[in-house]
């Protein structure tokens, strides 16, 4: 498991106590380390891949989701800054007041 991370230490006790075959050892393990790693990067892309798929179906969905919730939140909030916002709340405190007396 060490070894897809790159540590090696064991290996220099395997070319000391083999000679022969300690070359062999460290081929294999550059070829195991190698292929590991190029399988990992490929399952990350492929999961790239499905939860990117996954959102694009969803896309448009989203979007007007969110864009329902700006709307939302900013038809809530008043046009004028804070400091100014005083003039703007007493008139939508004054509006349904304002419709009763054009009814009369």
């Amino acid at each position: 498991y060490r070894l897809v991370f790159g540590q090696m230490n064991d290996l220099d006790d395997v070319k000391d106590n083999f000679e022969m075959t300690g070359w062999a050892a460290f081929v294999l393990l550059a070829c195991y380390m190698v292929i590991s790693n190029i399988l990992l990067v490929n399952l990350l892309v492929a999961m790239f891949s499905n939860t990117f798929d996954r959102m694009y179906s969803k896309m448009d969905t989203l979007w007007k989701f969110h864009r329902y919730h700006i709307i939302k939140e900013y038809a809530i909030l008043t046009p004028l800054p804070p400091p100014l916002n005083l003039l703007s709340t007493r008139n939508y405190e004054l509006k349904p007041f304002n419709r009763k007396l054009n009814y009369i």
